[in-house]
């Protein structure tokens, strides 16, 4: 009795391996949801956390919370500060925020001169409290564009020392005036963003 010879080519091909879909979609920029990330970006802007330039860095614990820490230089000297986020929405490509931080300004001098005459002043430590909303456009899965706008509050109205005493003359007050970081805020920063 003769043995069956085997066929040269199986009669049908083998099972492909069954694909278990992700939980992903256009939504959603990381591949694992609730990954932790960490941007650093940087900035320009008016009465920012980070100044009129500077840098931005965020740790984000969960998908919904990130904790920040800015800087840079501002019309009141350098400044520094944290902030906190919140997204409601988690990790997506356009995701809204709110935040609230503070910075310190650490300030300077300036001065005035009037006939020949100059004066200085200083401009002391001042604590800024700042609230604002604002959106993170994620690029892909590397880079990522921030936008805010929003209001921030002097915390210190005593931060001026003229140097000799006495009051400043209006030209300094105006440009004191002008220097202070408070009152309408608006920045945009451009980052990269770590897994």
């Amino acid at each position: 009795m003769q043995s069956p010879q085997p066929e040269a080519y199986p009669s049908s091909p083998p099972p492909a391996p069954e694909i278990i879909p992700t939980r992903k979609s256009l939504w959603r920029y990381s591949a694992q949801p609730g990954a932790t990330q960490l941007d650093i970006g940087a900035s320009v802007g008016l009465n920012s956390p980070s100044g009129i330039y500077g840098g931005e860095v965020e740790y984000r614990m969960y998908p919904i919370l990130g904790l920040r820490v800015s800087g840079g230089q501002g019309a009141w000297g350098t400044r520094v500060g944290p902030q906190v986020r919140l997204y409601p929405l988690g990790e997506v490509v356009l995701s809204p925020f709110l935040e609230a931080g503070m910075s310190f300004n650490f300030g300077g001098e300036t001065w005035s001169e009037i006939d020949g005459v100059r004066t200085y002043a200083d401009m002391l430590l001042t604590p800024v409290g700042t609230l604002a909303v604002g959106s993170r456009l994620a690029l892909g899965r590397l880079f990522f564009l921030s936008s805010r706008v929003g209001w921030s509050w002097r915390l210190r109205q005593d931060n001026v020392q003229i140097r000799g005493g006495g009051d400043p003359d209006v030209i300094t007050a105006a440009a004191l005036s002008l220097f202070q970081h408070e009152g309408f805020v608006i920045s945009g920063s451009l980052g990269v963003s770590f897994f």
